[in-house]
């Protein structure tokens, strides 16, 4: 951690950080790791069932399809979960996504009606200010006339 404490650009600084943290996660999971290689290993030693071992020694084919259908239904089994997750996931994401550009969407009908407002307020003043010069030449004219 020494190296740390050394002026150096930001970049090596953030590369070292991020070698530490891999060390100590390295480090941390190493008997994780371990005991994966190991169950990975003795995984062709042992079989998932009997009624699996004892299809896939005999050579008949009907037995084979059955081994084979064990198989696909241990997969589904194991996929549903993820599955499922990954739907309810999805859809809250695209609630999300929905939600900000409904919101965005919104937001931009609010400034484009308070532009309107603002030119129609200004549009007003300048109407009020031409009639009022117009009124005031009005008057000037008639006190000139004498009326």
């Amino acid at each position: 951690m020494a190296l740390l404490n050394l002026p150096m650009a930001p970049c090596i600084r953030n590369q070292i950080v991020s070698l530490a943290m891999l060390r100590r996660l390295l480090v941390r999971s190493a008997p994780l790791l371990i005991a994966m290689v190991l169950v990975l290993a003795a995984g062709s030693l042992t079989w998932a069932c009997p009624g699996c071992k004892d299809a896939l020694i005999a050579n008949d084919p009907e037995r084979a399809r059955l081994a084979k259908g064990f198989g696909w239904s241990i997969i589904f089994m194991f996929s549903t979960p993820y599955i499922v997750f990954a739907t309810v996931s999805g859809y809250f994401y695209l609630e999300v996504r929905r939600a900000r550009r409904d919101k965005a969407i919104l937001a931009e009908r609010k400034a484009r009606e308070a532009a309107e407002q603002a030119a129609a307020q200004q549009e007003t003043q300048e109407n009020a200010v031409a009639d009022s010069t117009a009124d005031e030449s009005e008057m000037v004219a008639a006190g000139e006339r004498g009326e």
